[in-house]
C-alpha cells in the first residue's frame, strides 16, 4: 500500500533525461524503477555502463556484487558502479522492495583541475562497493514521493521529479562519505583489484574500434589513469595503451586472413586512426605484412573469440 491506502504498482520503470551540474561534474539520471515485494523476484548477474543506486524500503533479500554475497533488508542501500557485476533476489518469506536509479557523473570540462571536493567524490565512489549501508537520509521516502508524482502525472510533475532526484543525488554523495568513514580501503587489493582489471580488459574488448582513451576508462571506473596503469602493470605486466593496441592488432590480423576488406576498411574496423599508422604498428611489432597475411586467407567467417594471450588470461 502507498500513502492513503492506495495499492501501488508492483513494478514501475521510467526513462529519465535529467541533468544538472555539481562542481566539475554533470550528473545525468537516465532511469528509475521500483520493484514491489515479489517472492519470486530474481535478477541474474548483470552490469550497466553507469552507476546504479539501490534502495531497499522494506523486506529482505540477497545480493551478489562481484562475487561477494550480502544480505540486505529494509532501511539499507548499496551502489554498483560501471561494469560492476551484480545479482539480486528476494527472500521468499519476506520479499524485499527495491528502488533503483541509474546515473552517471560526466566531467563538465569547465575546469582544468578538479576541486578537492570533486576528487573526494571520485575516491569515495570508486570504493563504495561491495558495501551495504544504512539509508540514514531516508531516500526511500523520496523515491516514494517520486513514484507517486510519476503515477499521478499531474502538471509540473517532471519539474517536481527533477527536484526530488537532485535531493537524492546529494544524499547519496553524503552517504558514500560514510562508507569511507566505515573503513573502506583506500587501496584496491585482492579480489577487488582483479575485478577492476577484468573490467578494464572488457572495456577494451568492447570499444577497441572506437577512438577510446584511458581517460574514458578512468571516468567509467572512477580510477585515475595512473591507478589504471598501475593495476595493469601489476596483474598483466602491461599498460592500457599496449592492451588496446594488442586487441586492435588481433582484429586486423583476423580481418586480413579471413575477409576481402580493403586495407583502409581493416584499419577502420580495427580501430586504427589510419592505414598508414596501422602499417607502422605492424612493423614495430615485427608482424607479417598485410600482403603476406592475405596469402593465408581462409574461408572462415566467424568473429575472433580470443584475445591476445596477455588479455585472455584472467588476472591472478
Amino acid at each position: 500500500m502507498g500513502k492513503n491506502g492506495r495499492i501501488r504498482k508492483s513494478y514501475i520503470t521510467e526513462t529519465m533525461d535529467f541533468r544538472f551540474n555539481i562542481p566539475d561534474f554533470e550528473v545525468y539520471v537516465s532511469h528509475v524503477n521500483r520493484v514491489g515485494p515479489d517472492p519470486n523476484w530474481n535478477v541474474p548477474e548483470h552490469s550497466h555502463a553507469c552507476f546504479e543506486l539501490h534502495i531497499i524500503p522494506a523486506g529482505k533479500g540477497f545480493i551478489t556484487i562481484e562475487g561477494h554475497d550480502l544480505d540486505v533488508c529494509g532501511g539499507e542501500a548499496y551502489i554498483t558502479g560501471p561494469y560492476i557485476k551484480h545479482a539480486q533476489s528476494a527472500d521468499p518469506h519476506d520479499p524485499m522492495e527495491e528502488c533503483c536509479m541509474r546515473f552517471d557523473l560526466l566531467p563538465s570540462g569547465l575546469r582544468t583541475e578538479m576541486s578537492e571536493e570533486s576528487e573526494q567524490i571520485k575516491q569515495y565512489l570508486s570504493h563504495c562497493y561491495p558495501h551495504v549501508f544504512q539509508d540514514r537520509y531516508r531516500m526511500d521516502l523520496k523515491f516514494e514521493e517520486l513514484f507517486e508524482e510519476m503515477e499521478r502525472g499531474e502538471i509540473g510533475y517532471h519539474l517536481r521529479a527533477q527536484s526530488i532526484l537532485m535531493s537524492v543525488i546529494v544524499d547519496m554523495l553524503r552517504l558514500v562519505k560514510d562508507i569511507q568513514r566505515q573503513g573502506a580501503s583506500k587501496e584496491l587489493t585482492g579480489v577487488e583489484a582483479r575485478n577492476r582489471v577484468r573490467r578494464i580488459v572488457e572495456f577494451i574488448h568492447t570499444h577497441y574500434m572506437e577512438p577510446i582513451r584511458i581517460e574514458e576508462v578512468s571516468r567509467f571506473l572512477f580510477l585515475c589513469p595512473k591507478q589504471i596503469n598501475r593495476l595493469l602493470s601489476k596483474y598483466l605486466n602491461s599498460s592500457f595503451h599496449d592492451l588496446l593496441q594488442a586487441r586492435r592488432l588481433e582484429e586486423a590480423r583476423w580481418l586480413f586472413t579471413t575477409s576481402a576488406c580493403s586495407i583502409e576498411e581493416v584499419a577502420t574496423l580495427s580501430g586504427f586512426s589510419s592505414h598508414h599508422y596501422m602499417y607502422q604498428v605492424f612493423r614495430r611489432h615485427g608482424l607479417p605484412t598485410p600482403a603476406k597475411l592475405r596469402e593465408k586467407r581462409t574461408s572462415c567467417t566467424c568473429s575472433p573469440t580470443t584475445l591476445p594471450t596477455r588479455m585472455r588470461q584472467s588476472p591472478p
